[in-house]
């Protein structure tokens, strides 16, 4: 597989073991991922968004200094190509709703397994919102 054709992807969470576990999981385990970057509060997402524009960004929503749907709605204001699945532990159907008004594509509960999170990154890459798994 060609690095261009790899999926580069960026993970915010401010909880950094989340963050450094889920990055070896893509880059380890899938070869059709590729860059890893790592954002632990939504101002540190939007400033590496700008300049490394990854495929895809999977997003925490409680988050220091800016939550995850103002980084997601900042992210998408400047860059509307953006693809953005929000990645919370709060299951709340206000958040789902929450995350499709600023904009992202998919709503994720973190209690979703490894391999339904990836298959909802290479849908969204794809340009497939596809359907919201709970875990």
């Amino acid at each position: 597989m060609n690095k261009l054709d790899r999926i580069n992807v960026m993970l915010v969470d401010d909880h950094t073991l989340l963050r450094e576990t889920l990055a070896a999981y893509l880059l380890q385990g899938y070869p059709d991922f590729g860059v890893v970057l790592q954002a632990a509060d939504g101002r540190e997402a939007v400033e590496l968004y700008a300049r490394y524009q990854p495929d895809v960004v999977v997003m925490d929503v409680y988050m220091p200094y800016m939550d995850g749907f103002q980084a997601t709605a900042e992210i998408l204001r400047r860059f509307p190509q953006a693809r953005i699945i929000i990645l919370t532990g709060i299951e709340h159907s206000a958040y789902s709703h929450k995350a499709e008004l600023v904009g992202a594509v998919r709503f994720l509960d973190k209690r979703v397994v490894g391999d339904q999170l990836v298959e909802a990154i290479r849908q969204v890459h794809a340009g497939r919102g596809g359907e919201n798994p709970k875990g």
